[in-house]
């Protein structure tokens, strides 16, 4: 290898390391939009759903609550239902419901609101660009509603093509609804807590969420709070590590208050459950009536609002991972989704930037390392099972730890190793593999084994029959733009049948092609079996690849005959640097050939040697016996030893008469193997005159039959020589 080229390939492997994990590192921050519509997306399917807390229920409105009602829903049924909730015991009820406008019968559902002590309403809040300027104007509850409940929040969600995170607060740090509603539920438990570890800064807040004062709502009381913490700087420590802190929502709540998580990121990436309706929902007609078969409420939060269960018109939803043909998640039930991954501290979290880079960057140079250090084959194998191990561990961290680990820049890090690794290979083969290079520098580099190997391949020959005739045509019909469309088509007819089945083409030549298989040897024979049959699969399905074809361009008479065999096959490394491939030789070559050929003789398409035809699947195949034959050159000599030779025909295009045929002519065929001429004649003859298919052949047996019958002594057992001369084939006994 020369200087200049050493260095290229030493700057192409270090590409590849250095290059794979720098990939990762640059990525990582531009394809957050591909981490969360796809990666996300992944790790969600993947783990599938989930049970939803038992904290949390849905009241929902959905197509059928007006017809169970008899028409509208209007406020005094909140008051019922408010009323119902209350009674079961439910311990805050949150109505993601518009209530900013008036209407005739607020008084009943403001006095209920009043009376239950633990309803928090949600705050509309909207958009308005005057001049230019991104302005957010908050709908409030009328008067009546909001001096009366516990608290109001608004409820925000970015407008994105899928809903993967919430906000925390708006853009005049006022909190949003999961927040306002986890300190509705746990305010006792919270305050219990702060009055233990600060009795002093305890005693300034109500003991108990009733206690709350009209002109001091829950989220005024949020407000101080938050300063308090600000202004102990150990307080969130201090509550952290007592023990009355294990109880649920506590946990977050300190660490929200304390700037922590997601408060700070001012985003809660959720952990759905599942599909709409995971987390349990009940009709409002039936809370309302509190019929026997709605769940328990008591010592839960209920969530009231629009939750259609088959309705892809409704307004209030969202895009999310589980949405399926345009059946999204409700605002409630994301409300309810996020509340419960608060109160459980289950919700998503995304490592800090640097440990992600850190990941994707040992992940590179990981799979760049594997993909130098082995060859193609092996290397690709060895990544995809370290991505798989990637993915599993991706995926466990998710379910237990729920951590959000990143899936597509390691998967787009794999494929460019993948892809530079084999160019490397190519460059350092192509630079060591000369005329003159020695073998063992050859295979040093290359790791290809020896240059010279034998085993054993299916060998399928195909060409085309008339391809002359139809290039006159060509000339005459067709303009250039035509001609090379049917040509392209031809090609792709005969040449994807073969890779389709896990064959591998050695090499086209005008309108031929050499194809293999490579096999196990006939002591593995389920392998053998496998590729044996695909290679006929293959042939098959050119077959009709090229009938289709007839249809596309009528009167070009498209057609191929095709030859296979197998066998052992030598083969030799080419060591031109603009040859990486190996030269074949064996008998199974020549035979394959000479089966292709031989199809002219016959009038078939497609001729196999016994040893393929003895181990198809019956099912799939009809093999038609055709004889014995010895393949001669124009000189005499003998290229290759008798060979039983099949039609190969799809059984499901065979008709009974056709296999009645068929068996008719093995039993003459096995008659002239054991000598008995009489019988063989008494069994071709009427094959012959039958005009059917292979009549022609059967009357070179009746003929056969009776000059060897007139002879006095006689050594032809059956066997057929055919000699090939120029592009003419002659058929006569072999003695």
């Amino acid at each position: 290898m020369s200087t200049a080229d050493q260095k290229r390939v030493t700057s192409a492997k270090r590409l590849l390391i250095s290059g794979t994990a720098a990939l990762g590192v640059v990525l990582l921050p531009i394809a957050m939009a591909l981490e969360e519509s796809w990666g996300l997306g992944i790790l969600f399917t993947l783990r599938g759903a989930v049970p939803p807390p038992d904290e949390v229920v849905v009241v929902g409105l959905d197509e059928g609550s007006e017809r169970a009602l008899s028409g509208p829903i209007t406020r005094s049924m909140h008051a019922s239902l408010l009323d119902a909730l209350v009674q079961a015991g439910a311990a805050v009820v949150v109505f993601d419901l518009f209530l900013h406008t008036e209407s005739d019968d607020d008084e009943a559902f403001a006095t209920a609101i009043g009376k239950a002590d633990n309803v928090v309403l949600t705050a509309r809040l909207e958009r308005d660009s005057p001049a230019g300027m991104d302005r957010q104007i908050l709908r409030a509850p009328i008067p009546v509603f909001a001096a009366r409940a516990t608290g109001t929040a608004p409820w925000l969600v970015p407008e994105v093509f899928r809903v993967d995170w919430v906000l925390m607060r708006d853009d005049a740090d006022r909190l949003t609804i999961p927040l306002v509603a986890l300190q509705a539920y746990a305010f006792d438990d919270f305050v219990s807590l702060l009055r233990a570890v600060r009795p002093e800064v305890g005693a300034r807040f109500p003991y108990t969420r009733a206690e709350i004062l009209p002109g001091r709502r829950l989220e005024r009381i949020m407000a101080e709070l938050a300063r308090v913490f600000a202004d102990d700087s150990s307080l969130a420590a201090d509550m952290l590590a007592h023990g009355g802190a294990a109880k649920p929502g506590l946990r977050q709540l300190i660490a929200l208050y304390g700037g922590d998580g997601p408060y700070r990121a001012n985003r809660l990436f959720l952990n759905y459950y599942g599909a709409p309706r995971t987390v349990v929902t009940v009709p409002y007609q039936a809370a309302l009536a509190g019929q026997a078969e709605v769940p328990s409420v008591a010592g839960k939060i209920v969530f009231v609002g629009y939750s259609a269960q088959r309705q892809p018109g409704q307004q209030d939803d969202y895009p999310y991972v589980y949405s399926i043909d345009g059946f999204n998640l409700s605002g409630v039930e994301m409300g309810a989704t996020a509340f419960a991954n608060l109160l459980h501290g289950n919700y998503l979290s995304l490592p800090a930037i640097l440990l992600r880079m850190l990941i994707v960057l040992a992940w590179g140079l990981l799979v760049a390392v594997c993909f130098d250090r082995l060859r193609a084959g092996p290397g690709l194998i060895v990544g995809a099972l370290l991505f798989a191990s990637y993915l599993f561990g991706a995926l466990l961290a998710f379910r237990t730890q729920y951590v959000w680990l990143p899936i597509v820049v390691p998967a787009v890090q794999l494929l460019f190793a993948g892809t530079l690794s084999v160019r490397v290979k190519q460059l350092a083969e192509r630079a060591q593999l000369e005329v003159g290079t020695s073998e063992e520098a050859a295979l040093a580099l290359t790791g290809r084994g020896k240059l010279e190997k034998v085993d054993h391949r299916v060998i399928l020959f195909a060409d085309e029959q008339g391809s002359k005739k139809r290039l006159r045509r060509e000339l005459i019909a067709l303009d250039a733009a035509q001609r090379r469309s049917l040509q392209a088509d031809f090609a792709m007819a005969r040449d994807v049948p073969v890779t389709a089945n896990g064959g591998r083409i050695n090499h086209t030549l005008a309108d031929s092609m050499l194809a293999h298989w490579v096999t196990a040897d006939a002591n593995d024979g389920s392998s053998l079996d496998k590729s044996l049959n695909a290679a006929c699969r293959a042939a098959l399905a050119i077959h009709a690849r090229v009938a289709a074809l007839n249809e596309k361009y009528p009167g070009f008479e498209l057609s191929l005959r095709i030859g296979l065999d197998w066998g052992e096959i030598s083969s030799r490394l080419n060591p031109s640097p603009e040859i990486k491939d190996w030269k074949m030789d064996g008998v199974p070559i020549h035979s394959a050939e000479r089966l292709e050929s031989l199809n002219k003789v016959f009038g078939t398409s497609t001729l196999v040697s016994h040893v393929v035809a003895d181990r198809l699947n019956k099912l799939e195949f009809h093999c038609h016996e055709l004889g014995t034959f010895v393949f001669r050159d124009d000189s005499g000599d003998i290229v290759v030893d008798p060979v039983r030779v099949y039609d190969l025909r799809a059984t499901r295009n065979v008709t009974d008469e056709e296999l009645g045929l068929a068996a008719q002519f093995s039993e003459g065929l096995a008659a002239l193997r054991r000598g008995d001429w009489t019988e063989a004649l008494s069994l071709f003859e009427p094959l012959a005159s039958s005009g059917r298919k292979h009549s022609e052949l059967a009357a070179r047996y009746v003929a056969w039959c009776r000059q060897t019958l007139g002879e006095a002594e006689s050594h032809w057992r059956g066997v057929v020589a055919v000699t090939f001369s120029d592009k003419s084939q002659y058929l006569d006994r072999f003695i």
